[in-house]
């Protein structure tokens, strides 16, 4: 069980240049006592598997294995003023590195979906769906001028995290 992320950005490998990247993150939960994470991500070299912690709250650390067996080490650090996941790689293999810049966002944007749960049909996956964004304020109920239930947007999901890291 655990909450869904994207992850997209760029690296700079030295003679390939300036490469992007993107994939997804599955964060362990809950989060006070499990600070691990596990996911795939796609570059110019292929898919890997990547596996990490973020111990400190704007700081992650993870691995990243290719499918050959090649691995890499990547350190962020959160940058608040932009918004970006800023640090650098290092091939476990070669003397090679670089720096990285990254956002990592929930996923479908303002959402984090809890995965574990399986729903019979696409009605009952959309009904829990604004039953939750109900039950955070992100839509509310109302009625109407026939008296009719309605659902409006509620409060920006962006405007409480002015201090929250979006991971």
């Amino acid at each position: 069980m655990g909450n869904l992320f994207s992850i997209c950005g760029v690296y700079n490998n030295g003679s390939y240049g300036i490469l992007p990247f993107g994939g997804f993150i599955l964060r362990d939960e809950p989060q006070e006592k499990r600070k691990t994470f596990e996911g795939k991500i796609a570059d110019y070299f292929g898919l890997a598997d990547i596996n990490g912690t973020f111990a400190e709250e704007n700081k992650i650390h993870f691995e990243k294995t290719y499918q050959s067996g090649s691995k890499m080490n990547y350190r962020l650090e959160f940058d608040k003023e932009r918004g970006l996941w800023l640090g650098e790689f290092k091939s476990k293999i070669s003397a090679t590195g670089g720096g990285v810049i990254s956002r990592i966002s929930p996923f479908l944007e303002s959402m984090i979906l809890t995965i574990g749960q399986t729903y019979t049909s696409s009605d009952e996956w959309a009904e829990n769906l604004v039953k939750g964004m109900l039950d955070k304020g992100y839509l509310v109920e109302s009625k109407d001028s026939e008296g009719r239930n309605i659902i409006l947007p509620g409060k920006d999901p962006n405007e409480d995290k002015e201090d929250d890291i979006p991971f």
